[in-house]
């Protein structure tokens, strides 16, 4: 018999397991009483980490943690990580409904530093390429001191034609903010934005 925690923290692969798994992130309120939202969430992350693996379904993953995320309770948001990972994990950059999702769920503040995975997502080349409002959508949160170093790590590994005009502005706030990983990621971009002829 396997533990959650086993099946999030285990390379072996378990199908037989992932129907169960499914149920339970659907269904977890009608399973288990958790009154605590703290608790409730952590158990969400925990079989939604479980689900990040080749046997299972991805638009079955999707839909239920995009709503566990649209739905999420105040203060709880913070303890949903491996929601945001399955839910980035599953998305599909050609399915238009994703992107939508995605784009809706990346602007949502509510969600704090842990909706990195999101704005990741729609930064990641293999979305912008192909659809850049996206991208624009992710980079609007920069202004946010709590995802804009994982932007700004993400951003950097884009080509440099595909960074927007007027990035550089928007980065070098962060040069003398209070946190030392936020003006070490904008250093490197700024530094990046500067190897293309005519800088932004």
């Amino acid at each position: 018999m396997r533990t959650i925690t086993e099946t999030s923290n285990d390379s072996v692969r378990y199908p037989e397991l992932i129907p169960t798994l499914l149920d339970w992130y659907e269904n977890l309120d009608a399973k288990v009483a958790l009154p605590a939202p703290r608790d409730r969430a952590q158990m969400l992350s925990a079989l939604a980490r479980s689900l990040i693996t080749p046997d299972a379904p991805t638009e079955e993953a999707f839909r239920i943690s995009a709503i566990h995320l649209e739905s999420a309770e105040p203060g709880s948001a913070v303890h949903l990580h491996g929601v945001m990972l399955l839910l980035s994990t599953t998305a599909s950059p050609s399915d238009p409904e994703h992107r939508a999702v995605m784009s809706r769920l990346g602007c949502d503040r509510s969600l704090g530093e842990g909706r990195a995975p999101i704005l990741e997502w729609l930064v990641a080349r293999k979305v912008s390429r192909r659809h850049p409002e996206p991208l624009e959508v992710a980079l609007g949160e920069l202004e946010d001191p709590a995802v804009a170093p994982h932007l700004m790590r993400r951003v950097r590994r884009l080509p440099l034609d595909a960074l927007p005009v007027g990035l550089d502005a928007a980065v070098r706030l962060y040069l003398d903010h209070e946190l030392e990983e936020s003006r070490r990621q904008a250093r490197l971009l700024l530094e990046r934005v500067a190897e293309e002829p005519g800088a932004r």
